[in-house]
């Protein structure tokens, strides 16, 4: 079920992941992009994009009510969540000024929960999502502009899902020493999205005399960072994510019998990281889970007011995570 900062957000987000270097650019012309620096600065800010990201997700009990439409239908608890979940990011050909890259994600995840919930076809869920992705680096005002294209097919363990599609452009208006700042452009090709234009803004700036970062990816995540030791650092934040699954069901409408999932949450908490050897990246997460929207309609309709089926509205979950992953910039 989960679809948490995986493909779909991955992508929605790859080109707003220009960090903080101090030497994004020559000394002399701030605009010529080094390819390397930006991938770098991409696997800085989110895990799912190293070349190998293995993570596993600890979700405590949550209640939920659930509404046909606006026709309240009952409460329901899942007392326990496991998931676990892998990215795996490949490139496939790079030139001077753009690269083409492989994504793959896949995702099982268990539930527990009493015999009176009974929306829930199996406790076990299977997940899976592959994406190309083109992206561009040029310049536009003697600065830095950065394209990005990508085809997204996914399915679940039941069904072939659908093909979808994402290009953005990310303007850098400022990248020096001290902050970074960049603004931008993103459009979803899915008829299901009710919001398939949305904007990019990101801002990286050191404060407390440089003691900490505030590290800002709008609209996915604002975080306060500071290093711990040589190898360490600590991230405290939130950060939004996205969950997705198809499923059959001959029990919700008597007019279809493939549906499909969505969820927007948002995860607050600590965020702990270790770099061992250079290349492995550790990680330890604690907080707490907040639905904003979790609805499910026919495949292929939209998840808009006037069209879902099925909604929940959960309770606050507390969450626990442990990833590792591979980074070999």
């Amino acid at each position: 079920m989960k679809y948490i900062q995986t493909i779909f957000l991955l992508m929605l987000f790859t080109v707003s992941a220009f960090a903080q270097e101090s030497n994004l650019s020559n000394s002399n012309d701030s605009t010529q992009i080094k390819q390397e620096l930006y991938f770098k600065a991409l696997a800085e800010k989110f895990s799912q994009t190293r070349k190998l990201n293995i993570s596993y997700n600890n979700y405590g009990s949550t209640n939920f009510k659930t509404y046909f439409k606006e026709d309240y239908l009952g409460k329901n608890e899942i007392e326990n969540t496991h998931d676990v979940s892998v990215n795996v990011n490949l490139d496939v050909l790079k030139k001077k000024k753009w690269k083409l890259t492989y994504s793959g994600y896949y995702n099982y995840q268990n539930f527990e929960y009493d015999s009176n919930t009974s929306f829930i076809s199996s406790p076990d869920l299977h997940y899976l999502s592959s994406a190309f992705s083109v992206t561009y680096f040029s310049v536009l005002n003697k600065k830095p502009i950065i394209y990005n294209a990508s085809l997204i097919a996914d399915a679940s363990g039941e069904m072939l899902g659908r093909i979808k599609g994402l290009v953005s452009a990310t303007y850098v208006l400022k990248a020096d020493k001290k902050s970074v700042l960049t603004i931008g452009l993103g459009a979803t090709i899915d008829p299901t999205n009710p919001f398939p234009v949305f904007p990019i803004v990101t801002y990286t700036k050191p404060i407390f005399n440089g003691k900490w970062r505030l590290d800002m990816v709008l609209p996915a995540k604002i975080m306060l960072q500071t290093q711990l030791g040589q190898t360490g650092r600590v991230s405290l934040g939130s950060e939004l994510g996205t969950s997705n699954t198809y499923f059959k069901d001959n029990q919700i409408v008597n007019f279809a019998n493939k549906f499909e999932f969505r969820q927007t949450h948002i995860k607050s908490g600590i965020t702990y990281e270790y770099l061992l050897k250079n290349k492995i990246v550790l990680t330890a997460k604690a907080g707490v889970l907040n639905v904003i929207r979790s609805r499910v309609s026919e495949k292929g309709e939209s998840f808009s007011d006037n069209n879902y089926l099925l909604e929940f509205k959960p309770t606050t979950a507390p969450y626990i995570n442990l990833g590792v992953s591979f980074n070999p910039f």
